[in-house]
């Protein structure tokens, strides 16, 4: 199944400039896939090297969680029940590429582990096909 940016705004609490997913491609049991398409006119790039722009790798750390919470509320969360997905923690996070504007980001997100409402993550950042970062992230949710 796939989600426009106004499926987006209705699940996420996430606005501009800090919703960083364009899309959700997919949502499958193994996982689901989200798109975010980097532009040059990112607020961030003003000051996160002007001369040689690189996607901060905290904000695709961020990708990735609001990614794993759209997951969790998709897969888990009741209609009618809105709690806010928290991100509780990161292990094993690799930065193996760096992402410039013009790259079109895929973030995918699977639940490895699932404990009453907190999920372990493994989440992967391409571009092109490859890998640019990986993690293990935790997640949670609690009452809005």
């Amino acid at each position: 199944m796939k989600y426009d940016i106004d499926e987006i705004l209705k699940t996420a609490p996430h606005r501009y400039p800090f919703l960083l997913v364009d899309s959700i491609e997919s949502i499958e049991d193994e996982g689901i896939t989200a798109k975010k398409s980097v532009t040059f006119n990112e607020p961030f790039f003003e000051g996160h090297f002007p001369e040689n722009p690189i996607y901060p790798g905290v904000l695709l750390i961020e990708g990735m969680a609001q990614t794993s919470g759209f997951l969790i509320k998709k897969k888990y969360i009741k209609e009618g029940e809105n709690p806010l997905p928290l991100f509780l923690g990161i292990e094993n996070a690799k930065f193996l590429r760096k992402i410039i504007p013009g790259d079109i980001i895929y973030y995918h997100a699977s639940i490895v582990q699932k404990k009453g409402n907190f999920f372990k993550i493994k989440c992967t950042v391409k571009v092109d096909g490859k890998i640019c970062v990986k993690a293990l992230l935790f997640v949670t949710y609690a009452d809005a």
